[in-house]
């Protein structure tokens, strides 16, 4: 996707011009850069000249420490046949000038402020909770809020992006920050286990058995929604809504107006023969759960889940 046409042409400097900036940088293999394809990830010359602009504004630069891990999978589709050193913020700041239609000024801001709050929210922590040196506390906490099967990430589409699935009728605490942190820990698996160009995720939520008594306060709701628009922009490729009972179109009045129109674009419900035809377009059958037309009938295993790789999905080593 080309930026150019919506970046302020004052905010553009080549890409020489910024590369003595004090970002931390990394040096992609050769090899890496010849096996990249074109992507979202390939961004034009000034789309890259605003990305590292977008960094140089980063205050303070510390923060930039809190990059995610799993972006370094995109610096070699980043560095291009001619760019072997790129910032390892480069990936996140693309998505952040992309969501944010070019503005680098607004970029900078958003990606600043999502770095300062990983830090605050101990995301990296939450993402190594069930490593070797993983935080006992935030291990336990979130093993309890993933026993129910109520968020994991199985499977993925026919390109590559990881499956979010979510259960609202499994919802087994009221509590606002350990919902919040096992969101976080479940949207850091589905981000470091996509193949896809985009790096973008799959959401289907299954409303089977759900009812109002299993609605989260609204409290949470609006904590969910502010975590996915603000703080993993350009991460939703789309959501399917399942099994949505009646009753539904009533939260979802209440619900509709905190989602921005992109992310609005993006939501599917799923009603009938022709809902589920149109989901399975995108999937194939053996990797999808029924509730959305797909075979995949394997219990759910929390245990499994938690203890695998990051990048990998539930099933990924029994597939």
């Amino acid at each position: 996707t080309d930026l150019s046409s919506s970046i302020n042409s004052s905010s553009i400097h080549s890409s020489e011009s910024l590369s003595s900036t004090d970002q931390p940088s990394v040096s992609v293999d050769r090899a890496q850069v010849d096996a990249s394809p074109l992507s979202y990830y390939s961004p034009s010359i000034p789309d890259y000249a605003a990305c590292l602009r977008v960094l140089s504004e980063i205050r303070p630069s510390d923060l930039l420490d809190q990059i995610p891990e799993h972006d370094a999978r995109y610096l070699g589709a980043m560095a291009g046949p001619d760019r072997l050193t790129v910032p390892s913020g480069a990936p996140m700041a693309l998505r952040h000038l992309r969501a944010e239609a070019g503005d680098v000024s607004e970029a900078a801001h958003k990606m600043a402020a999502s770095l300062r709050w990983r830090r605050e929210f101990r995301v990296g922590e939450i993402g190594r909770a069930f490593g070797p040196d993983g935080d006992a506390e935030l291990r336990a906490e979130i093993a309890f809020q993933n026993s129910t099967g109520k968020m994991y990430v199985r499977g993925r589409d026919r390109d590559g992006r990881a499956i979010l699935v979510m259960r609202p009728a499994n919802e087994n605490c009221t509590e606002e920050l350990p919902n919040m942190r096992h969101l976080v820990y479940s949207l850091e698996r589905a981000a470091a286990s996509c193949r896809s160009h985009d790096g973008k995720m799959v959401i289907v939520m299954d409303f089977a058995r759900w009812r109002l008594r299993n609605s989260s306060p609204m409290a949470v709701i609006r904590h969910t929604i502010n975590i996915l628009q603000n703080h993993f922009p350009e991460r939703l490729h789309r959501a399917f809504l399942c099994n949505t009972p009646t009753l539904f179109r009533g939260f979802w009045t209440v619900v509709g107006p905190f989602l921005d129109p992109v992310t609005k674009r993006k939501i599917a419900f799923v009603v009938g023969a022709a809902g589920k035809k149109t989901i399975a377009d995108s999937f194939e059958k053996d990797l999808l759960e029924p509730c959305a037309g797909g075979t995949a009938t394997r219990k759910f295993d929390s245990g499994e889940f938690l203890l695998g790789a990051n990048e990998n999905t539930f099933g990924d080593d029994t597939a």
